[in-house]
């Protein structure tokens, strides 16, 4: 399994508790952990152009990008 930020599993699963004791009632929801690389790589393959991007700038991707 690939590693992604500090050293965190890519592939994550987080629960949500619906206002009940009962654990049939969580929710589920899975996603993956994209670095900025892999994220405009998706982007650039899904046939949009990269505008302007926030390399090294901060915690959060911001990309600006036009099809």
């Amino acid at each position: 399994m690939r590693e992604g930020w500090r050293g965190e599993r890519k592939e994550r699963e987080a629960s949500w508790n619906l206002g009940s004791e009962n654990e049939m009632d969580k929710v589920y929801r899975h996603y993956y952990l994209y670095n900025q690389e892999e994220l405009i790589k998706e982007l650039e393959d899904a046939g949009l152009k990269i505008i302007k991007k926030n390399f090294g700038t901060g915690r959060n991707i911001i990309i600006e990008a036009e099809k």
